[in-house]
């Protein structure tokens, strides 16, 4: 499991062009390493999973730019 291996930096940057899935992608790699029960993927029903797929994490925290560029203050 992704948990377990210990291989992710502290945080990551999803990039490309729009509509490829960045933003879902970002999303389910959060559930896959908070997951409660997750083995390979995440449950989707426990807490931490429910919390994520209503971006209400404490867990998580979601940098997106604005006007083109991610500002300061927001990470």
């Amino acid at each position: 499991s992704l948990r377990r291996s210990g291989r992710l930096p502290h945080a990551l940057i999803f990039t490309g062009p729009p509509g490829v899935g960045k933003r879902m992608m970002a999303w389910a790699l959060a559930q896959a390493m908070i997951c409660e029960n997750a083995s390979q993927a995440p449950c989707g029903h426990c807490g931490p999973c429910q919390r994520v797929a209503h971006r209400q994490s404490e867990s998580v925290l979601a940098v997106e730019p604005q006007g083109g560029m991610i500002r300061l203050e927001s990470a």
